[in-house]
């Protein structure tokens, strides 16, 4: 009796564990066809700002004029989850952080660094901010550098 009841946890978790791949890898799939829509619409805003409108995207400078680490813990500090990195550079993107080529390289590098740091975490799904992350946000937005550095665009201010 026990050795069939070991064999029927096997069998279900063996189903199960294929379920979890099958899963994940539609999840990946689709994260890189998100990925890959949100770069074309990055670059159509460039090319074509006049199909979007400022009203439509109040947030487009948020990120202007400070610095990539910055931008991260202030994009990580906001995030509901774990972002996983194209998601985070996607919001980079999104938030004024000018394009560079490996775009996507030098975000991971940084949230590398930061991961060392302590200020971020890898977890199933992403990174997320440490209390530690959280902190340091913390003190550098209400710093004097970053209220010189960080400009609200009058639009965005009312």
């Amino acid at each position: 009796m026990e050795e069939t009841l070991l064999n029927n946890l096997l069998a279900v978790y063996d189903h199960l564990e294929h379920k979890r791949q099958k899963l994940k890898k539609e999840y990946e799939d689709v994260e890189q066809v998100l990925t890959g829509v949100r770069r074309e619409i990055s670059a159509l805003k460039a090319t074509q700002a006049l199909l979007f409108p400022e009203s439509e995207r109040p947030e487009r400078k948020k990120y202007q004029n400070i610095s990539m680490r910055w931008a991260i813990l202030w994009h990580l500090s906001e995030s509901v989850g774990p972002l996983q990195t194209p998601t985070v550079a996607d919001g980079l993107r999104e938030g004024g952080v000018s394009e560079r080529p490996n775009f996507n390289s030098i975000v991971s590098a940084i949230l590398s660094q930061m991961s060392q740091k302590s200020e971020v975490e890898r977890v199933e799904g992403g990174y997320r901010l440490t209390n530690s992350g959280q902190q340091t946000w913390d003190g550098i937005r209400r710093s004097e550098k970053f209220l010189n550095r960080h400009t609200v665009p009058a639009s965005d201010a009312e």
